[in-house]
């Protein structure tokens, strides 16, 4: 009884502390002016702007924008200034600030100061501390200028924390309470500590190896580093270098200390060196806008960091949204630790408040994201920790997805070691939560099939459905996969009524969606980033009318986005840092498991009409994707399709390959096997590391 009240109470700090970091407003810096000797050198107000772009003056003196980047410009100063004053007439929602300060060559991204108005605050302080010859001010909105004054005295850093909510310390502590209730209740139902126990009690020798390796793996790699830091001539010991040593040598350790259940339970090993491979990626992979859309995921992590409240963004996260050139690691003047740096020191500048859409598969991001704010650290080492968040979800299901298999387990082992799978992992996206949730839901299905002698139950139900709805609902085009659940074959389900009923309520959920998203999407004017040709309804009214050419333009891209010449693109890509090597290993593992890693459970286990139909639904979710990209990415009329990445196919492989080949009783030595797979897949990932990533991170 005092175990499991220490517990109790142990997950209900940890749950108070996780909401808490969610409703915890971030401190927000801002200048002030703190000189007591402090003088006005000049007042300007809206009568001496020299000239207005984009925006003009109304009759009550309001500033109305006209167009996109509105700005005011005050000219012809050419005096020495050590800050600026901005003063409105009002400000009650909060008011981002772009500052641009000439300094005799003209105004450029080196001299921009960002800022951010709070509610209710009617001036904010700008550093210059130079020659000051001209003043440009972007506010992308309408605003009542007061005045603009120049000071003598320089403006200093100060930071502010505001207070938690009253409605904020009551979600604390329900959630405190409810993860109390909810364990105590489970534990007395499941005995979950007993059963915990019990598997320390197992494990502990393999843990103490564990702990033992990951010692010894650091240590050797350390003297490797040290070896090389003589050998070399390198200025100093590198972080980066180490972690890849220090990673080899913990995927050999953990291969001698699995060995014993490589046959059988070889997920053991997986999960060891998945984690190692993901975290190794994570750490050596370059810090700013490596992989795709990052923009667009960064939103949607700092939009989940948030419960209650728009979330502040400082100038790095501005930066990183507008994709600005310094965070492209390949495109950019700074190196990674200049890099770093910059944007270490950048992240003490709030900017502005930001207003985003977030999906389920950000939801852990953002958590980790509020944790790491709410510990104070730097920039780099919080959005490091949020991504740390990816690899977890990523590898413990997988891991499950793999431990439910009787037999193909190096088929889904194969598919989660896609390197291009880790390198998203490893940075900001919703790829690795679809990966993931397909293989889970796949997996029971298959293991249904595998069970010849039993059916499949509640429990298993409800995961496979609600695995399949998961990974869904971050990118609704695989809903497709909400329909596999309806060819399982008759003999497995044990009551009819009840197991349909919740195929058709996660077919339900997501369809919805789909439907209110699709309808969204024609509704609106397409996506943007493809061109100012794209037009969702001008383009229907083109497919419409142009019915046969739409379909042999499809069939055409769709031969060359299916070949095996385009496989690179979506096995070894590492998006803007480059395209590794050594594909063709995992090309030849996906024919060499589909068709070998059988046994007798996978006799018949799946019939002809399920094989046809994944096969149907690989070809019709493919031709779905192309076809909605063409709808709302694709210029009017283009003859191909764009923005149709080939990493998009990665989904939709392990329910491909776990079923195409037909079972048989094998005889092969299947520790020897499993060694074999999981090396290589390894070895592709840690050669790819260490030729694309390992080079920049360490210019």
């Amino acid at each position: 009884m005092g175990k499991r009240i220490v517990c109790t109470i142990a997950l209900a700090l940890i749950a108070f502390i996780c909401v808490f970091s969610l409703v915890s407003p971030p401190t927000t810096y801002s200048f002030v002016i703190e000189d007591e000797n402090d003088s006005t050198l000049s007042v300007l107000d809206s009568d001496e702007i020299t000239w207005f772009n984009n925006c003009s003056e109304n009759e009550n003196g309001i500033i109305v924008v006209d167009d996109d980047d509105p700005s005011i410009v005050f000219d012809y100063l050419d005096t020495e200034v050590a800050s600026l004053v901005l003063r409105v007439a009002e400000n009650t929602d909060g008011m981002s600030v772009q500052t641009y300060i000439d300094r005799g060559y003209g105004f450029n991204d080196m001299d921009r100061e960002d800022s951010f108005m709070c509610a209710d605050d009617t001036d904010c302080v700008i550093p210059v501390d130079s020659e000051l010859y001209a003043v440009r001010i972007d506010i992308d909105e309408e605003y009542s200028l007061d005045a603009l004054e120049l000071h003598s005295a320089s403006a200093v850093l100060e930071a502010e924390k505001s207070s938690v909510s009253a409605l904020g310390w009551v979600l604390c502590v329900l959630a405190a309470v409810v993860t109390a209730v909810l364990f105590f209740i489970l534990d007395k139902r499941f005995d979950i500590l007993g059963k915990t126990g019990a598997f320390i009690k197992n494990t502990y020798k393999r843990a103490i190896a564990i702990v033992v390796g990951l010692i010894c793996s650091g240590a050797l790699a350390a003297a490797v580093e040290l070896v090389l830091v003589k050998l070399t001539s390198s200025d100093s010991f590198s972080l980066y270098r180490f972690v890849l040593i220090f990673g080899i040598f913990f995927c050999v350790a953990a291969l001698i200390i699995f060995r014993r259940d490589m046959a059988k339970k070889p997920e053991n090993a997986f999960l060891s060196l998945a984690l190692t491979v993901c975290i190794m990626m994570l750490i050596i992979c370059p810090f700013g806008h490596a992989s795709w859309d990052l923009e667009t995921h960064y939103k949607m992590v700092l939009d989940s960091s948030s419960l209650g409240f728009e979330p502040y963004v400082s100038r790095a996260e501005n930066d990183i949204i507008k994709v600005a050139l310094d965070s492209l690691p390949l495109s950019s003047e700074l190196t990674n630790s200049q890099r770093i740096e910059k944007y270490n020191e950048d992240y003490l500048f709030t900017a502005g408040r930001m207003s985003s859409q977030t999906t389920v598969a950000h939801w852990p991001s953002g958590l980790f994201l509020a944790l790491g704010r709410l510990a104070n650290l730097s920039f780099n080492s919080m959005t490091m920790l949020s991504r740390f968040a990816n690899v977890l979800v990523y590898c413990f299901v997988c891991y499950f997805a793999i431990r439910k298999l009787k037999s193909g387990k190096m088929i889904a082992s194969v598919i989660a070691l896609i390197p291009t799978s880790i390198f998203l992992t490893a940075n900001f996206s919703y790829d690795y939560w679809t990966i993931c949730f397909v293989m889970l839901g796949m997996a029971y299905f298959v293991s249904a099939h595998q069970n010849k002698d039993e059916t499949i139950s509640l429990r298993d139900t409800l995961i496979m459905c609600g695995a399949f709805a998961l990974a869904s609902v971050p990118k609704l085009l695989y809903a497709v996969f909400c329909l596999l659940p309806f060819i399982m074959k008759r003999k497995k389900i044990e009551k009819p009524k009840r197991y349909y009923a919740i195929c058709v309520l996660a077919l339900v959920f997501v369809g919805g969606l789909l439907i209110f998203k699709s309808l969204h999407i024609v509704m609106g004017g397409g996506d943007t980033r493809g061109g100012s040709d794209v037009n969702t309804m001008g383009q229907i009214a083109f497919i419409l009318g142009n019915p046969f050419g739409f379909v042999r333009m499809m069939l055409k891209f769709l031969k060359g986005y299916l070949s095996l010449g385009q496989m690179k693109e979506f096995l070894v890509n590492f998006a803007y840092v480059g395209i590794g090597d050594f594909e063709e290993v995992f090309i030849a593992l996906f024919f060499v498991t589909a068709l070998t890693d059988k046994d007798s459970c996978d006799i018949n286990s799946v019939g002809k009409l399920t094989r046809a139909t994944i096969i149907c639904m690989y070809l019709g979710t493919s031709a779905i994707i192309a076809a909605a990209l063409y709808v709302a990415f694709t210029p009017v009329g283009l003859d191909t399709v764009l923005g149709c990445q080939p990493r998009y196919l990665i989904p939709m492989l392990y329910p491909l390959l776990a079923t195409v080949a037909p079972g048989f009783k094998s005889t092969y030595n299947k520790s020897f096997y499993n060694y074999g797979v999981l090396i290589a897949c390894v070895a592709v990932n840690v050669y790819n590391i260490a030729r694309l990533l390992l080079p920049v991170t360490m210019a």
